[in-house]
């Protein structure tokens, strides 16, 4: 990912390497930060299952505290304040790492990472480097919608993603970035690389005095798919080519257009915010009455393909991108007004 000049680098700070899939992704500065006895993660209970049982996983297998929270009570009404106190408040002097989604699936709230981090990074003056909280985020259904030219303008150590959702990648591929000051507290992951930087001083017998920079030796090894991570660069190009500011408004813009046409039936419930500041390119409703899985069932039969969110609490799922031409978006609203009109 490097030659892509999309994100690599960061202003210099960073390191970026091919994870095999979003789903492992999260694992590998989890599985290799350094940690001690007394340590504790946070995560938020809002976190999609690869990110929940990773964590679990991982406290279990290292005996370290996990607890989850909840950042928000009522998706459609979050707020920086909420938020940054009820996370706040979960931090004690045992937390060396903060672990969050940046977009909810299950609700389509984005998180304020900038303001979180801010937060986080107060906290963190207080404390001695080897103290310090990393914050871990999964960014899947925030990249390629967000406008972001620098990861590290959002203020996390790690942001994993997958390349094949709102970045238009081939499925199985996906990302692990960190900053310097995070790569520093990696020790050496439980799946070797075979990246050449990690085999050939291997090879010759240096790697002790020549050690592997740890995004290169954090590249799971064995022989990937190949043709898919070739084609990697056709898709970060294609955003390259478009523009991140114009894509973000563009799913924006087509995401309240859906949004003006639910709200006009009194038992459809958002739990999207409204603002952009908190929402990315999911939009998340209930219809009162009628389960989820119905309503996705019964769109389908009209040609109109909805998602399930995949939670104990499931509701329906939008996900307008740059696929969709304007005369689409108008057949979508229109197939929505006549379903619910009739219920």
């Amino acid at each position: 990912l490097d030659g892509t000049g999309l994100w690599a680098g960061a202003g210099g700070t960073s390191s970026v390497y091919g994870a095999p899939s979003w789903q492992v992704a999260p694992g590998v500065p989890n599985n290799g930060r350094r940690s001690l006895p007394d340590v504790s993660l946070t995560a938020a209970s809002h976190d999609h299952y690869a990110l929940d049982m990773t964590l679990r996983g991982l406290a279990v297998n290292r005996a370290i505290a996990h607890r989850r929270i909840r950042l928000y009570k009522e998706p459609a009404q979050a707020s920086l304040g909420e938020i940054l106190g009820n996370l706040t408040a979960a931090i004690t002097p045992a937390t060396r790492a903060v672990c969050l989604t940046w977009v909810h699936s299950c609700s389509g709230v984005r998180l304020p990472l900038a303001g979180i981090a801010e937060a986080i990074a107060t906290i963190n003056d207080r404390r001695p480097e080897a103290e310090r909280i990393l914050t871990v985020v999964d960014g899947v259904h925030g990249m390629g919608v967000v406008a972001c030219p620098d990861i590290a303008s959002l203020g996390c150590d790690f942001l994993v993603s997958g390349l094949h959702k709102w970045l238009f990648g081939p499925r199985g591929t996906g990302f692990d970035w960190g900053a310097a000051r995070a790569w520093r507290r990696f020790r050496h992951p439980l799946i070797v690389s075979f990246d050449p930087a990690a085999f050939h001083p291997w090879r010759y017998q240096e790697h002790e005095h020549d050690p592997c920079p740890p995004a290169r030796c954090a590249s799971t090894g064995g022989f990937p798919a190949f043709e898919h991570r070739w084609a990697i660069h056709e898709a970060i190009a294609l955003v390259e080519s478009l523009g991140q500011e114009r894509i973000q408004e563009r799913i924006q813009n087509q995401q309240q257009l859906l949004r003006q046409c639910l709200a006009r039936h009194p038992r459809v419930t958002c739990l999207t915010p409204e603002s952009p500041d908190f929402s990315a390119g999911l939009l998340c409703f209930l219809v009162r009455g009628v389960e989820s899985r119905q309503v996705v069932e019964d769109l389908l039969a009209r040609r109109l393909i909805a998602g399930q969110t995949p939670y104990r609490n499931s509701a329906v799922r939008l996900a307008p991108s740059i696929l969709l031409a304007d005369d689409e978006i108008d057949q979508t609203t229109h197939i929505l007004e006549n379903y619910l009109d009739g219920q």
